[in-house]
């Protein structure tokens, strides 16, 4: 049924003979299998993130390949631990070598805390960014990154636990997008002391608050920050003029222990999906902009990305995969799309069907494909064990099957796939990396996955490349294929590494005999 093609990391610095030799004693490989397998995994880096006094953990990566052959690599950055809560900024890395090299962190944005915020099971104090994901117009060269955003907070987790203990947490997931429409126009909330306030554009950078009733206040906010400060002005909020003595603290912050940087009011305790974008390959990105307007609903507690990379559509489209959780709370997977550029944004319908109120099970962080005819594929983590795929003949705002793939385990953990450009012996392939188990949680047994895409736009997974042993950590990871055809994949790694890899897919692709190693790795 399928080949499996071993991945061999000390082989790679060995010589050939030796390698071959070595490996075929240990794992009992013939020498065809092992000239494939040093063809496919042609050299292995250094972890490309490392945990160090800075930051503790790098989490979710998102790899994705410029139209000017930039190679990018997005992370979460934990200065405390690996949560999905805590101080997590947002940072970059570029190749301008095919991923052979990279340059130094770029820390982008780099949100407030409170000067109490510490390494313990509150680690709830700050303001924070998650879950990249990453996409190019091609047309216009701009790269878009979102995010989700939340102000401080355990993010949507209502309990955590701590030495043992399940403790209740610092949730922000109240139902809404954070908004007040007046006059048809969608103005950022604030809440304080009783009080309903709004902001409202006033100049470049700030914007004044309004009370209930309309009128303007004293108070301004930082709407528009500052870069070199990865954005950590925002929210900052001054009486009057800005300046030191004017400050009030920061509408991100709302906890009230002494020396906190609270202002008088702060933001819904809720998520907010965040854009930014790059017109120069990452070296430089734009000030946030909230699509929550644009796209949560007064029934949604949580919108936040697919993590890893979104698509572009022959139509021109630009795709990005998300999920929500609704009032019942159902994880739903689905896909935004916008057709200007990036400018406006609209969600379509989740795939995922019905009883009642209550979804069969829980679908969310996916990734999109496109096939020949125009149509997408979407990849979907679920608790099922297995992994959902979706087939959508309208870029995604509706679907026409949605099935559980028997062939893919899933262990609950985010996977990454794209269709490799180029066709080999007339046929076109799809890549599919995740962690293959159907036990929750069990984020280890890495693998490609390689799937010839069939007349029908049925995926017949072939064949995969083994990238670590059955016991060894494979968290979320992010492919991408590389100016040079090779194709890069970043994973994470324990001890909050991220590691990246370049695969040699090409040449087992052309390869007829690949179906005749039938050994499996374990």
């Amino acid at each position: 049924m399928k080949s499996v093609i071993p991945f061999c990391l000390f082989c790679l610095f060995l010589p050939y003979s030796y390698a071959k030799q070595t490996v075929g004693a240990v794992n009992g490989y013939g020498e065809q299998e092992l000239e494939i397998a040093n063809n496919i995994v042609i050299e292995q880096e250094k972890p490309l993130f490392i945990a160090n006094k800075s930051a503790r953990n790098y989490r979710i990566p998102s790899l994705l390949t410029t139209e000017d052959g930039i190679v990018l690599a997005a992370i979460d950055k934990h200065e405390f631990d690996n949560k999905d809560w805590g101080n997590i900024d947002l940072v970059i890395r570029r190749s301008l070598d095919n991923g052979k090299t990279w340059q130094n962190d770029q820390v982008v944005i780099d949100l407030i805390e409170q000067p109490y915020n510490a390494p313990n099971f509150e680690n709830t104090q700050s303001a924070f960014v998650i879950d990249p994901v990453m996409v190019q117009d091609k047309e216009s060269e701009r790269i878009f990154l979102l995010v989700d955003m939340y102000p401080e907070s355990s993010g949507i987790h209502s309990h955590i636990t701590y030495q043992g203990k399940r403790e209740p947490a610092n949730p922000a997931n109240s139902l809404g997008n954070g908004y007040t429409k007046i006059d048809d126009k969608a103005f950022l909330k604030l809440v304080g002391k009783g009080e309903t306030y709004t902001l409202r554009e006033q100049n470049h950078h700030l914007s004044r608050v309004y009370d209930a009733q309309n009128r303007p206040t004293d108070y301004q906010v930082v709407t528009k920050g500052d870069p070199d400060k990865a954005y950590r002005d925002l929210g900052d909020v001054y009486l009057g003029e800005v300046s030191e003595a004017n400050y009030q603290g920061n509408i991100f912050l709302s906890s009230q222990k002494e020396f906190n940087r609270s202002a008088p009011f702060a933001i819904q305790k809720t998520s907010y999906l965040w854009l930014i974008y790059s017109d120069d390959n990452g070296k430089t990105w734009s000030n946030p902009v909230d699509l929550n307007p644009q796209l949560k609903t007064d029934s949604m507690k949580f919108l936040g990305t697919g993590p890893g990379t979104g698509v572009q559509l022959e139509s021109g489209s630009l795709l990005v995969p998300v999920y929500f959780i609704d009032q019942n709370d159902n994880e739903l997977t689905a896909v935004i799309r916008s057709e200007d550029g990036g400018e406006t944004w609209v969600m379509g319908e989740t795939p995922i069907k019905f009883n009642g109120n209550k979804a069969p099970y829980k679908a969310s962080e996916s990734h999109i494909v496109e096939l020949n005819d125009g149509s997408i594929m979407l990849f979907t983590r679920t608790n099922k064990g297995n992994v959902l795929v979706s087939s959508s003949n309208t870029e995604g705002m509706t679907w026409q099957s949605s099935e559980l793939d028997a062939e893919l385990l899933n262990s609950y953990t985010q996977l990454s796939a794209i269709k490799y450009s180029k066709e080999i012996n007339d046929k076109t392939y799809v890549l599919l990396s995740n962690a293959h188990s159907k036990q929750m949680w069990k984020r280890m047994n890495g693998r490609v996955w390689i799937g010839e895409i069939k007349a029908n736009n049925r995926i017949d997974w072939q064949d995969h490349i083994q990238v670590t042993d059955e016991n060894e950590t494979f968290g979320y990871s992010s492919l991408a294929e590389l100016p040079d055809g090779k194709v890069g994949l970043l994973y994470e790694k324990v001890g909050g590494e991220i590691r990246y890899i370049r695969l040699e897919v090409e040449q087992i692709l052309k390869d007829d005999k690949l179906n005749h190693y039938k050994r499996s790795f374990f």
